[in-house]
């Protein structure tokens, strides 16, 4: 089993010592256009995060289902937490899994608005306890990426658009609605990259890109790279810890 949730109290501590690491799943509710659900975030993470267990022997907890969405807190549907509400939140998370006598945690975001959290909740315990903590969203998008054919010429922002929507496409088709599925805004104003500015003042469907050329396909290819990028990562990490390194 790799679900941290489905074992006893009794049995937990042995499991913790033979897995190593845990990885912490951190999702979104938010506007994710017309042709995607609010919980488009929570979908991804989860999926990928359980692909990611079975294929690094880890655990993996249930998903973290809100976060900082700032941009589109004004959006219908979207749920907005304070950066620094979560960064106490997980710092508790993490504090709790090093108590329970786990040795490494991974935190593992699907929504970008949540790197900047991680960062400093893993920097809040760094001194804290002796837990390691590593943190990312999707390694090897940068790879991934060339699998598509219409992007938006932003390098962060993959939002609702052929990206996204393929990648839930392959995790879960059933949440996509095909038939209204449409093109986005594929310049992004400059002042995102030097100012507060929230996309609902430059984007109507909040689709930053097009995602009519979505396919499952598009999505197996991108996932295949990430899982590899990701899960690289973690084991070399846990054979560091194996092996009495710092």
């Amino acid at each position: 089993m790799i679900n941290y949730w489905d074992y006893s109290s009794s049995e937990i501590a042995s499991v913790l010592k033979g897995k190593i690491n845990v990885i912490v799943p951190m999702g979104a509710i938010e506007a994710h256009s017309a042709h995607l659900p609010l919980a488009t975030d929570n979908y991804l993470v989860e999926g990928y995060t359980q692909l990611l267990a079975e294929k690094t022997d880890s655990l993996v907890l249930p998903v973290i289902p809100f976060g900082q969405t700032w941009s589109l807190q004004n959006a219908p549907g979207s749920i907005h937490i304070e950066e620094e509400t979560m960064v106490a939140y997980l710092a508790d998370v993490l504090i709790s899994l090093d108590r329970q006598g786990a040795k490494m945690a991974t935190l593992v975001s699907s929504h970008f608005g949540n790197i900047s959290a991680m960062k400093a909740a893993a920097r809040k315990v760094y001194e804290k306890i002796p837990l390691k903590v590593i943190y990312f969203t999707y390694p090897g998008m940068s790879i991934a990426k060339q699998g598509f054919e219409r992007l938006n010429d932003h390098g962060l922002f993959l939002h609702a658009d052929e990206v996204e929507t393929s990648l839930l496409m392959h995790l879960r088709p059933q949440s996509v609605q095909m038939e209204k599925i449409q093109k986005g805004l594929l310049k992004v104003p400059k002042e995102t990259d030097y100012m507060a500015v929230r996309w609902t003042e430059f984007s109507e469907t909040f689709v930053i890109g097009d995602a009519t050329l979505s396919s499952s396909e598009k999505g197996r290819k991108a996932m295949d790279i990430i899982l590899e990028e990701a899960s690289k990562i973690i084991m070399k990490e846990k054979e560091k810890i194996k092996h009495g390194e710092e």
